[in-house]
């Protein structure tokens, strides 16, 4: 039994009906007042009848009575996630653990460290393939091994500045003088006689 008529048929007694004049009230079949009384479940329209006829609500004219043995909520409706043994949970992870492949010398020798540091895609391949604790090693030794870019820029200097000497280092310019071995007291001596003859030339020219 499932049902509980109790409470509608107490109703009935306070109000001295009979089953068959509520039947009749109701406009239910006799297989209806049979299978209430088996506490078996009626039909939404029929209990809306009996509601309105005695201005009540469901709960006023019966009840769910529950089975111990059906209690618990069936399986298929559980929202619980499942419970595992702690060995199962071993079991998992050992079994998620061979999924990956044992990473040799050989597969370091292949890989490509500067295709590491720049490609997502080749960065997933390792991960999926030997784990994300492989990759992350991998990873951190491609960085360290990176060229800076402050070595290029000074490896470029060095390099410049073996190509073109320095301006405070240029050989002084070509003097004839000093190439025809003419000391500089000689020359010095040499620009004053000149430099003499010309103020005596101007002054002679000038206009008295």
């Amino acid at each position: 039994m499932a049902f509980s008529y109790d409470k509608l048929w107490k109703l009935l007694i306070n109000k001295k009906m009979t089953k068959e004049n509520f039947r009749i009230l109701i406009k239910a079949s006799p297989t209806t007042i049979a299978a209430m009384g088996k506490g078996e479940g009626i039909s939404p329209k029929v209990l809306e009848r009996i509601c309105i006829a005695f201005e009540c609500q469901p709960g006023d004219i019966m009840e769910y009575v529950f089975n111990k043995a059906d209690s618990s909520p069936p399986a298929a409706i559980s929202t619980e996630e499942p419970v595992h043994a702690p060995e199962q949970t071993t079991a998992a992870v050992k079994n998620t653990e061979k999924q990956y492949r044992r990473f040799t010398q050989k597969d370091a020798a292949q890989i490509d460290r500067q295709r590491l540091i720049s490609d997502i895609q080749y960065q997933l391949d390792i991960s999926l393939t030997f784990g994300s604790d492989v990759f992350s090693s991998l990873l951190a030794e491609a960085k360290q091994s990176k060229p800076s870019p402050s070595d290029g820029i000074a490896k470029t200097a060095s390099n410049n500045t073996a190509a073109s000497p320095d301006t405070e280092h240029k050989a002084p310019s070509y003097d004839p003088a000093i190439a025809g071995n003419e000391t500089l007291s000689e020359k010095l001596a040499r620009l004053r006689r000149e430099h003499s003859s010309q103020e005596s030339t101007s002054s002679e020219t000038l206009p008295v």
